[in-house]
């Protein structure tokens, strides 16, 4: 995410940024955040976890998809 969060700064900031080299493979945040969601789901349930807080986080997620609230 912090490639996300330099590159917005870019374009608000051009004044201030006289280069930038980011390197990372953010394609779709959104689509890696629902896989990672699911392996651990899965991985949770396979050990024999209680997965509800992590169901009860990911929905809030799916309401407010920021990275505060991932961070709640």
């Amino acid at each position: 995410m912090e490639q996300i969060s330099a590159s917005c700064y870019m374009l608000k900031h051009p004044d201030k940024v006289l280069a930038y080299i980011g390197v990372g493979q953010v394609v779709s945040a959104e689509e890696g955040e629902t896989c990672s969601y699911q392996d651990a789901l899965q991985k949770a349930e396979a050990a024999g976890d209680d997965p509800s807080a992590m169901q009860r986080a990911y929905k809030k997620y799916l309401r407010d998809r920021t990275t505060t609230s991932l961070l709640e």
